[in-house]
């Protein structure tokens, strides 16, 4: 299992406040396992891994090849470029899901569980310069180039 699956689907409450992760990298929340990194990846991801994302979320229709990602590629003048199309693409994709989903929540203390999970997913929960620069990415991307 990739440092990115979640062990198995859990249902129910996270607590409210995340404890920090085992030697294993792994929580236990209401019985149940996830996995989730220590800190973000250290190399970005290929282009195939973010079309397994995206597919995994409807959201790519292609053969997800090698072959296929490098003809993109070239077309967009490089591959860093092309995964960087990708990796906002799903970005966009999960945001609107978490739009969703968060319609849903139960109660405020749910919702703020869930964003801590944000934070804790992406090794921002207990390094208040990490948030800080993290938070400060954000912001830029809603103001614009």
């Amino acid at each position: 299992m990739s440092r990115r699956e979640v062990a198995r689907p859990c249902v129910g409450p996270l607590p409210k406040r995340p404890k920090l992760p085992s030697a294993h990298g792994r929580r236990a929340y209401g019985g149940c396992s996830w996995t989730f990194p220590r800190s973000p990846p250290i190399s970005p991801l290929s282009a195939v891994q973010l079309g397994v994302a995206l597919a995994a979320l409807g959201m790519y229709g292609g053969t997800n090849t090698p072959d296929e990602h490098a003809v993109e590629a070239a077309h967009l003048g490089g591959d860093g470029l092309y995964r960087m199309r990708l990796a906002n693409a799903l970005l966009g994709a999960v945001q609107i899901e978490a739009m969703l989903v968060e319609s849903a929540a139960a109660s405020p203390e749910d919702l703020m569980a869930a964003h801590r999970r944000q934070l804790a997913t992406a090794g921002m929960d207990d390094d208040v310069e990490k948030l800080a620069a993290f938070l400060h990415w954000q912001a830029l991307r809603v103001a614009g180039p």
